[in-house]
């Protein structure tokens, strides 16, 4: 009885340890959408700082959607290299494609 209880605890602690790590794979790979993501949406890139996150809102609150990824070039802070680095995560939608939600 003992030897079954132990096998189906390291049963549940294998399946538990898979299922995180599934899911931690997919949450690496979910992708951002940088014209309607909120600040705290850009922490889970690596090396995104709370400026960096600040600034990206900001400059679409002022400047409108980002049309493709070179705008982003634009915000304060941002450079090339870590454009390059981020940019497999991030989405940049027409407007035409998102969808509308009714307002009630």
């Amino acid at each position: 009885m003992f030897k079954l209880r132990v096998a189906v605890l390291v049963t549940v602690a294998v399946c538990a340890f898979l299922a995180f790590g599934a899911l931690s794979s997919w949450a690496a790979e979910e992708k951002i959408n940088v014209n309607q993501a909120a600040q705290a949406d850009f922490y889970v890139l690596p090396g995104m700082t709370e400026t960096l996150a600040k600034a990206i809102v900001e400059y679409r609150a002022k400047a409108g959607r980002f049309g493709t990824f070179a705008d982003l070039l634009k915000v304060p802070g941002m450079t090339k290299e870590y454009l390059d680095q981020i940019s497999p995560r991030l989405l940049i939608i027409p407007e035409e494609d998102e969808v509308k939600l009714p307002k009630y």
